[in-house]
């Protein structure tokens, strides 16, 4: 009986539990005067009981500074599992602004019945930028896909190159 009784209590348990997704990408070294994308990922990390954060990352080859605002990285994120894209994340640097801050990263919601905009946690460091948010707010209802963008110069280096990333 206790076994049954332990056995319900563990599957209620992971029922409730929001599921824990962890995706990642490379992409190959052909961008050689832009931000060249080097992997992608989108995973969703446990920061406590009951809380979770999707952690969106974008690493390059070579080291790069946004704070002179001349470059960016731009995703599209399909969380609804439409093939469209359902959020939008930006990734980029504003010398005016106040306070100032080495990288900005911008979520926004692409449907209107889901308003959705926010300034969210950057963690950066020379080759990469990590924004991360409540995972309640990307509202996945199938796994996640993306595509990216790093934009320097005039240069762009999509990733994936076509597509969706899965």
């Amino acid at each position: 009986m206790r076994r049954i009784a332990s056995t319900m209590i563990t599957a209620a348990l992971l029922l409730g539990a929001p599921s824990v997704f962890a995706a990642s990408a490379g992409d190959p070294k052909d961008t050689p005067k832009g931000l060249d994308v080097a992997t992608s990922s989108i995973r969703t990390v446990k920061i406590k009981p009951g809380v979770f954060r999707d952690r969106i990352r974008v690493t390059t080859y070579d080291a790069f500074d946004l704070s002179n605002g001349k470059g960016s990285f731009y995703w599209q994120i399909d969380s609804y599992g439409d093939g469209a894209a359902d959020y939008v994340v930006s990734m980029f640097g504003d010398p005016n602004a106040v306070p100032a801050a080495p990288v900005f990263c911008l979520v926004r919601s692409t449907n209107p019945d889901r308003p959705y905009k926010a300034y969210v946690h950057v963690a950066a460091t020379s080759t990469s930028v990590v924004c991360g948010l409540p995972s309640e707010d990307l509202r996945a209802t199938k796994t996640i896909r993306w595509r990216l963008a790093g934009r320097l110069h005039g240069n762009v280096d999509r990733a994936p190159d076509t597509g969706w990333t899965t």
